[in-house]
């Protein structure tokens, strides 16, 4: 599977599979970073009971690799 930080460092890529210069890209990862660690409601309103917790092996490592596979 492709990764963020494969593509972080190919300008081009970046653009292609984001829309975003990775300048662009950062700027909008730390909005988004603040509301899913912030967020603590589901979609239908109730009251989470975990915080999201990104391991190494899971298919999301990091925040930016949910946003960037989003």
């Amino acid at each position: 599977m492709i990764s963020f930080k494969e593509v972080a460092s190919k300008p081009d890529e970046m653009i292609a599979m984001t829309g975003y210069t990775l300048e662009e890209f950062n700027a909008l990862f730390s909005v988004f970073e603040e509301v899913v660690i912030e967020n603590d409601r589901t979609l239908e309103g109730k009251k989470r009971k975990n915080r999201p917790t990104f391991y190494k092996n899971s298919t999301f490592s990091s925040c930016y690799e949910l946003l960037f596979l989003s």
